[in-house]
């Protein structure tokens, strides 16, 4: 009877150990879902703060003195101290955020873990809205590159969604690669290169809104008085509807219409300008006869068509679809012809 009894208090013992130990278990389940779930939250907030902090802190830039002040500010908005923001400049047109705060553990403490510190990083640069495909020359973003004839230069790379094919055997040079998608048609007939397959299409952004809200709205009465009277555009113009363009219009800005665009014919845009010609939803055409045009010619929405015996574009046709009729052409794209997209200033998270 004893010994039962005494078998009984052993039992009793091990089943408080037992209990003893499944509790530690269960406080370390507590730390993990609720300490290390406060240490998730505490991270998802710091990249928001780090993100609005970096968003707001670049557009003061170049100034960094004003840029670190709004960063601060803005991160003091989003609940962090001024003395856990970080602030540095990778280059001229990128500001970093780093966000930092100590989180306390609650139940980790049986563990031996007293506290963590949490950070968040956020890069934002000043960039234009173009993207890749202004590096670009000739650039055909639902269809085929396709230039006949001889008397062909392009200077540049060239992308056409479907295929590019420049099949000329006189005068014909193309100083770049050529481009195309897995879905390209007519890849092989391509100036005696290959060319290289993108495993997606590449797409052309719409910013027309965005130089409606940064440039100044006029009409083609406005068009025609800049023409009339030389007037220089080096910043964004916004313009509801068709226009024709019937003359040189110097500057490096942007003229955008939300219809097409026409030139009449013997346009002359001497080698000074840089004109980026935006038709948000129409069509381009270039009645140069023997004329040239410095600048860039983008339909995202339609076809850029340059009709002309001699006709000579120091700059970049980027559309959805290219079409050349007449005689030689030229196109030569160099870094120059950038300006006026870069007159568009937009913000964004770097990766």
């Amino acid at each position: 009877m004893f010994s039962k009894f005494k078998l009984l208090k052993d039992e009793s013992g091990q089943a408080l150990v037992m209990i003893a130990l499944l509790f530690v278990v269960l406080l370390g389940f507590a730390a993990i879902a609720i300490d290390i779930g406060r240490v998730t939250v505490a991270k998802s907030h710091l990249q928001n703060a780090a993100d609005a902090a970096a968003l707001a802190g670049v557009r003061d830039l170049p100034d960094t003195t004003i840029a670190k002040n709004t960063a601060v500010s803005f991160a003091g908005k989003n609940g962090v101290r001024a003395s856990d923001v970080t602030v540095t400049y990778p280059d001229s047109t990128k500001i970093e955020v780093i966000c930092t705060r100590n989180v306390e553990y609650t139940f980790a403490r049986v563990l031996g873990f007293t506290d963590t510190d949490v950070s968040a990083r956020a890069v934002a640069q000043i960039s234009n809205p173009g993207g890749v495909i202004f590096d670009f020359a000739v650039f055909a973003g639902a269809g085929t590159v396709s230039i006949n004839g001889n008397g062909i230069i392009v200077g540049g790379d060239v992308y056409g969604r479907d295929g590019v094919s420049i099949p000329g055997k006189n005068n014909v040079e193309v100083t770049g690669n050529a481009y195309s998608t897995e879905s390209g048609r007519d890849i092989n007939n391509v100036f005696n290169k290959s060319v290289i397959i993108l495993d997606k299409p590449l797409d052309m952004p719409d910013f027309s809104d965005l130089i409606k809200s940064q440039g100044i709205v006029l009409s083609q009465s406005d068009i025609d008085d800049i023409v009339a009277n030389g007037k220089t555009v080096d910043g964004p113009i916004y313009v509801e509807g068709d226009i024709t363009i019937n003359g040189r219009i110097p500057g490096t800005g942007i003229i955008c219409a939300s219809g097409k665009i026409d030139f009449s014919n013997d346009v002359q845009q001497e080698m000074s300008d840089n004109i980026l010609f935006y038709s948000a939803t129409g069509n381009i055409e270039f009645n140069g006869g023997s004329g040239k045009c410095v600048g860039i010619f983008y339909a995202p929405n339609g076809y850029v068509t340059i009709n002309g015996n001699e006709s000579t574009i120091y700059g970049r046709i980027i559309a959805r679809e290219f079409r050349k009729n007449g005689g030689n052409i030229t196109i030569i794209s160099n870094t120059t012809n950038l300006e006026s997209v870069n007159t568009i200033t937009t913000y964004r998270l770097a990766d």
